[in-house]
Formats: C-alpha cells, structure tokens, sequence
C-alpha cells in the first residue's frame, strides 16, 4: 500500500465529500452546484489547480458533455457508496462499476526522489484524458471508505439535507453538517414548536 502525502486536494478523503456534497440545501431547496459543463469545470479548477491545462479541454462542449454525464454517474456512484457503507451494507456492482471506470483514466506511476539527502518514492499521475481529472475523484472515496469507522460517516440529519460528513468530533455526536447552517434551523424550529405565537 502507498501512502500519499499532502502534495494535492486529491491524496485526501476530503476531496470525496467535496465533490458527493456539491448537492445541497440551500433555502430550503436543493441545489446542484455542478448541474452543467460549465458549472463542473469551475468546481474542478477550484479543486485541481494543477491541472489548469487538462479542465481548458473542457471548453469544448462535446468533451465537457461527456465528462459532466461521467461525473454526475459518479457523484451519484459515490453517494450511494457512503448510503451503503454507513448503513453497513454492500453496494451495487453498478456502483463499484462506476468507481472503477473512472479509477482506469488514468495512471499512477512512481519515481524515486532524493532530497536533502532522503530518499522517498513519489506517486505521478500520467493521464492527459478530461476523463482523467475524475479519477482522484474516485481514488479519494476510496481511500475515504476505507479508512473512515462507519459510525462517524453522517448523512445531516436536517430533513431533506443531503449533505455527509465524518464527525471527528471528541464524543462522536455531531448531527448536523453545519451548526451555523442546519443546526441552527433545526433549534429554531423546535423553539418555535415549543412556543406557539399567540393568536
């Protein structure tokens, strides 16, 4: 097994939740901050500054097409995976199907590094394909789902909030993805349960 390093957004789990929670609430509605072409290539450049040549690829509308219906299939790949994952049971093969065809994009090579006297092997990706920017995507749900305990993988628990996280908090139980955001409405509409205003 390699061990990556923090040398890019792709070499952590975050980047998995980054991308499965670019569905959310927002006013009460859901929101989908990758619905077009256009929308996903400003979400990858945010996340992939280093591959500012590969996301120009997605000017061309054929290959933007392609690659948003490719991400759409995984975020809804990788969504399922944390529904049955925390659930404790197995996914679909269709599912790791998904996961699979976007890890193939593109390929990992390693070279030795010598520096200030230490030697370490890093990994490089080889892949040129606007496929291929998916694939960090897929790796960091795996290396997410199998490192992360299954009890600290959350869906929010506001209604209709799609959003997941891993609680990493000291006691194990935060419910909301944010308490700013739906932990704070929640409060208040138990307030305003408790306290029905007068007629």
């Amino acid at each position: 097994m390699v061990t990556m390093g923090r040398r890019a957004p792709d070499s952590t789990p975050d980047l998995a939740l980054s991308f499965a929670n670019t569905v959310e609430l927002s006013r009460g509605r859901i929101r989908d901050r990758i619905a077009t072409p256009h929308d996903l290539r400003s979400w990858l450049a945010g996340e992939f500054s280093d591959k500012a040549s590969i996301i120009e690829s997605l000017r061309s509308p054929p290959v933007a097409r392609t690659v948003h219906d490719e991400a759409l299939r995984l975020r809804s790949a990788i969504r399922e995976l944390l529904e049955t994952y925390s659930a404790g049971t197995a996914a679909g093969p269709g599912t790791i199907l998904v996961i699979n065809r976007a890890l193939v994009t593109c390929t990992i090579t390693h070279e030795v590094v010598v520096s200030g006297g230490v030697l370490t092997v890093r990994e490089q990706e080889r892949g040129g394909s606007p496929l291929a920017l998916l694939a960090p995507i897929a790796r960091s749900a795996g290396v997410l789902l199998a490192g992360v305990d299954r009890g600290r993988l959350r869906r929010c628990a506001a209604p209709r909030c799609p959003v997941w996280f891993v609680d990493s908090s000291k006691g194990g139980r935060r419910r909301w993805c944010s308490m700013a955001r739906c932990g704070n409405r929640r409060k208040a509409a138990r307030h305003r349960e408790r306290n029905p205003p007068e007629s």
